[in-house]
């Protein structure tokens, strides 16, 4: 069926609605539209802990990799700690930073 049919047949089903009726209706919408919203803010949330996680395993595996004294070069590991630091302010981002310096002083050694 046609779109702007629905929302047309929806919106003159509304209109032919008792008053009662669309109270029921807007008190039913609003609490699905809460619901939508704390599942968003749940799905959010646990995405930036994911992300947050992920951070700090690529950190620490970098760390790591340091300790070993691996001089390779670190290319695809300096563009991991940079991404870390431009996804903006977070421990990660400033434990990116020391990390990244600390390579850059290994490096001139």
């Amino acid at each position: 069926m046609n779109q702007g049919f629905l929302l047309n047949e929806n919106q003159s089903v509304v209109q032919t609605l008792p008053l009662t009726k669309q109270k029921q209706r807007i008190a039913i919408l609003q609490k699905k539209m809460e619901y939508a919203q704390r599942n968003l803010k749940i799905a959010t949330d646990e995405v930036e802990q994911l992300a947050s996680e992920i951070q700090q395993s690529q950190l620490t595996m970098i760390e790591k990799q340091m300790e070993k004294g691996s001089k390779n070069g670190f290319l695809k590991e300096k563009e991991i700690l940079q991404q870390i630091v431009e996804n903006g302010p977070s421990p990660e981002a400033f434990e990116a930073r020391v990390v990244l310096d600390r390579m850059h002083r290994v490096s001139k050694s």
